[in-house]
């Protein structure tokens, strides 16, 4: 503690030298773990929470250490910072800069949600990229609309800016697919998790830490690298349309291979979760047949089910299998 004209005290990063008055001074930073242990003699409840997602983290960062979603991950923060520094260094670009940095902010609390077994957290962070994502299309789309949106009050942000009305001009504007599909059920499950709804039969991820199961592993993952992959087109398609000779554009005009195969790997399961999410309200809104039929185009197209285990390759004739087959035998 100093007192009043002491001078500062100095920044020190863990293990480092510094000098105060002329002596070198040696900081000690404990470990987490013996940080933790310490915790627990007054504040056992809260040690315990905290012990367990560190073993979760160790445990994923071991296992992981060499495999494609960490590349992938690597190098989309690699190629955000090289963006970021290229908007910033473009007068057409800069005033959009920050958005990058927000991503960027976004991208590394999922990492760290999904390595702690937190998927819900690293949802709620993909749903911010997901509405950046719609914006940056709708910028493209219209530039005007960016010094619109950064000069606007609460009432113009909320009735002409809000996702709803952004999602219908891209839509109009035949900008992505937001019928009934791929696009509107991501949306609706970000929606779904965000806002608090009464205790139903659900897949999406439960509030807190996850146990693992067949998903859970993999959920954050998959949300990292779709909205990564869908992030990377909207930013394309912005600074093409309005800095085409920009460094932004160099470096945006081909998406990274390593993020490209990371998206490959778990959009499987991601195609999987979907299938089964999809199904399951056709279930409870009382369509069994459609519910059936849903989920066995999942799992063939996840790679997990091959269509000659139905002895029919097509789809279309499956689905008049799979109809007959409810109909026939109900539950």
């Amino acid at each position: 503690m100093t007192e009043p004209g002491d001078p500062p005290e100095p920044e020190v990063t863990p293990g480092s030298d510094s000098k105060r008055n002329g002596a070198k001074v040696r900081r000690h930073v404990p470990s987490y773990g013996s940080s933790l242990s310490r915790l627990a003699e007054d504040h056992e409840r809260l040690a315990l929470v905290l012990a367990a997602a560190e073993i979760r983290r160790a445990s994923a960062i071991f296992t992981l250490a060499s495999d494609a979603r960490i590349k992938g991950i690597d190098e989309l923060l690699t190629k955000l910072d090289k963006i970021s520094t290229a908007f910033e260094g473009d007068s057409r670009l800069a005033k959009l800069s920050f958005l990058i940095v927000r991503v960027t902010a976004d991208f590394e609390t999922a990492l760290e949600a999904t390595i702690s077994s937190y998927v819900a957290v690293a949802f709620d962070a993909m749903r911010d990229v997901l509405e950046t994502q719609y914006l940056l299309f709708d910028f493209g789309r219209d530039e005007q609309l960016i010094d619109e949106w950064l000069q606007g009050d609460d009432k113009t942000l909320r009735d002409k800016f809000g996702p709803v009305h952004v999602r219908r001009r891209l839509k109009d504007g035949g900008i992505g697919d937001f019928g009934d599909n791929a696009q509107s059920a991501d949306y609706k499950g970000h929606s779904q998790m965000l806002h608090l709804r009464p205790p139903r039969w659900s897949v999406l991820p439960s509030k807190g830490r996850v146990r693992p199961d067949l998903f859970s592993d993999d959920m954050g993952f998959w949300e990292i690298f779709e909205h990564a992959h869908g992030l990377w087109q909207a930013l394309a398609f912005l600074v093409t349309k309005i800095a085409p000779d920009s460094e932004a554009n160099r470096i945006l005009s081909a998406e990274p291979c390593g993020i490209s195969d990371a998206w490959q790997q778990t959009n499987r399961s991601q195609t999987l979760f979907t299938g089964i999410m999809e199904a399951g309200l056709n279930r409870q809104s009382g369509d069994k047949t459609a519910a059936a039929t849903i989920l066995t185009r999942a799992l063939i197209r996840a790679g997990a089910l091959a269509p000659e285990a139905v002895k029919s390759g097509d789809l279309e004739q499956y689905d008049v299998a799979v109809r007959e087959l409810t109909q026939h035998h109900g539950d």
